[in-house]
């Protein structure tokens, strides 16, 4: 896999103020057994990814398309297969989800392998539209900072504030209610810009795959829930068995057998 294209140069700017914190987190991670959690949230089409792969690269030099994630099934795997000191991005975390279940069990998945990874001195970046999706263990208390990625009134990309751990609590206490990035007020900002440290093209089109993926499995569950409530309306209002509709189905060459009936018809609970 690509990673850094060739060059002399840094293939990027990082504020000097950043890069003496990212610096000191590095220092903790590889001789001191730390880990290090960051977050970073903006609004969609803000460059917040961008920002991630090369603050990710930044610290960890073999930073690969393998370990940058766009679902929670693909995060907790990169972490269970990861070696010491590696970076882990979790990019595109809760885009998509509307519901209070989903997000509510994305957010067990990252706290349960954030507790998980803690003995493998990870860098880990979670990217996601704003830190008030995330629960208050990986926001507040696992988390070391917040980049929050703006564009300018203009429309101009590549700026972002960061809330060190003190700052990011009162803003996600104080903030949370009404979505609010008003206080704490930080009048630093930093500049972002330049190439992306892994193969672009490659990262583009694992990101696309991703989010293809996720809309198939949607539909799916749309579909299985569709089936089971047609099939519990037959069974309840009609009398008609799982066998019975198993056997009607296979008319219209459709295999669906009465275990697999039923199994839907439980997703959609009980009448009331």
């Amino acid at each position: 896999m690509k990673t850094k294209k060739d060059s002399t140069k840094s293939p990027y700017y990082i504020a000097p103020a950043v890069e003496s914190m990212l610096n000191n987190s590095k220092e903790l991670v590889l001789h001191k057994d730390w880990d290090r959690v960051f977050i970073i949230d903006g609004e969609e089409g803000s460059g917040k990814s961008l920002l991630g792969l090369q603050l990710g690269y930044f610290l960890d030099p073999t930073l690969c398309i393998d370990r940058i994630t766009f679902s929670g099934q693909e995060f907790s795997k990169a972490i269970n297969q990861s070696e010491k000191n590696q970076c882990i991005i979790f990019d595109e975390a809760f885009n998509g989800l509307a519901s209070a279940g989903a997000i509510s069990s994305l957010n067990k998945l990252i706290v349960r392998k954030l507790m998980e990874c803690r003995q493998k001195n990870l860098f880990i970046i979670i990217i996601l539209p704003t830190i008030f999706e995330l629960q208050k263990y990986a926001a507040i208390f696992r988390s070391k900072a917040l980049f929050h990625v703006y564009a300018t009134s203009q429309g101009v990309r590549g700026y972002y504030r960061v809330y060190n751990k003190s700052k990011k609590k009162l803003l996600y206490l104080q903030g949370k209610k009404l979505y609010s990035y008003s206080y704490p007020y930080l009048k630093n900002s930093s500049r972002f810009y330049g190439i992306y440290p892994i193969d672009e093209q490659e990262y583009r089109a694992k990101k696309l795959k991703s989010l293809q993926d996720e809309d198939k499995q949607e539909r799916e569950k749309k579909d299985v829930l569709i089936v089971g409530v047609f099939s519990k309306i037959l069974k309840e209002q009609f009398k008609m068995t799982f066998r019975k509709q198993e056997e009607i189905l296979k008319t219209h060459n459709i295999l669906l057998d009465r275990t697999n009936i039923a199994r839907r018809v439980d997703k959609v609970g009980t009448s009331p």
